[in-house]
């Protein structure tokens, strides 16, 4: 299983932003990013994810509005950490595109009812394995 590949920055941002444990969100990205591997190293495919993008650290996708309250829900979330973690991800996701040119563009995306989800990079090209399509 694999740690979150969210940045410390993003990390202690949202924690003291949000004033929430630094220890327990990072506790519940890590929960997350296992909610979506597979046993076969791949992650768990669904039509409501879409790939956007890719850096040398993460895969950067985004899904439907209920994809956060569906984590809350399977993880055991309460509300605060839920959207602690959602906003981690907002933020990680728009610092990536703002390294690619494409700040104003991905904001407007995610600020559309579409929800932003970071998961760590695997070996490989393209769409996360599983996530194909």
């Amino acid at each position: 299983m694999t740690d979150h590949p969210l940045t410390d920055d993003v990390l202690d941002a949202v924690a003291e932003a949000r004033e929430i444990d630094r220890g327990r969100l990072a506790e519940t990205l890590t929960a997350v990013q296992h909610s979506f591997e597979r046993e076969d190293g791949g992650y768990e495919y669904s039509n409501r994810h879409n790939f956007g993008w890719r850096d040398d650290r993460a895969y950067y996708l985004y899904g439907s509005e209920h994809l956060w309250e569906r984590l809350s829900e399977d993880l055991g979330l309460d509300d605060d950490l839920t959207v602690t973690a959602r906003d981690a991800h907002y933020r990680e996701m728009v610092r990536s595109a703002d390294d690619r040119g494409e700040r104003d563009r991905v904001t407007e995306m995610l600020d559309a009812d579409n929800e932003p989800l970071v998961l760590a990079w695997l070996d490989g090209e393209g769409p996360p394995p599983g996530m194909e399509g």
